[in-house]
């Protein structure tokens, strides 16, 4: 049974998550949290152009070498922009979906607040058990297969 997943990506900060073993982590939602200090900035940053935030995504594969450092040439990917009081929060549709034995970074260009991103945990099927029941299936299937071949054999030879 799924459950909750939910991340706050503070500003100027990457935050990393690895799903564990066995499960699968779809992102579905991404939304705009509060501004930390509504007026503007001691650097004279008004509220407008902290108001948007770009949204990053980079995964690394724990499929390959031994070295998990990423490659200098793995690029970050968009995969959205928020912005206050017209697009606060987005849904990924059916999800964004990150496997175990993936490293995800999440970073964003939003100015004194954060986001949030929020989704679900699933089991993933391929851990199961069930591997005979496939092959006992398989096995009478392959059978029945081969019998219905030998007939047609034997018509064709008559």
């Amino acid at each position: 049974m799924p459950s909750f997943f939910g991340l706050e990506i503070p500003p100027n900060r990457p935050i990393r998550f690895r799903p564990d073993v066995a499960t699968t982590v779809v992102v579905c939602q991404a939304a705009l949290g509060p501004l930390d200090h509504p007026s503007s900035s001691s650097d004279g940053e008004t509220t407008a152009a902290r108001s948007s935030a770009s949204i990053f995504v980079q995964t690394t594969s724990d499929d390959g070498p031994e070295d998990t450092t990423p490659p200098p040439n793995k690029k970050k990917l968009s995969i959205g922009t928020l912005r206050a009081e017209t697009c606060e929060q987005f849904s990924f549709g059916t999800g964004l979906t990150f496997a175990s034995g993936e490293t995800v970074t999440v970073t964003h260009t939003g100015k004194g607040r954060s986001v949030y991103l929020s989704g679900r945990i699933e089991e993933d099927d391929d851990f199961d058990d069930g591997e005979d029941d496939f092959a006992s299936s398989d096995s009478s299937d392959d059978s029945s297969s081969s019998d219905e071949e030998e007939e047609e054999e034997d018509e064709d030879e008559e």
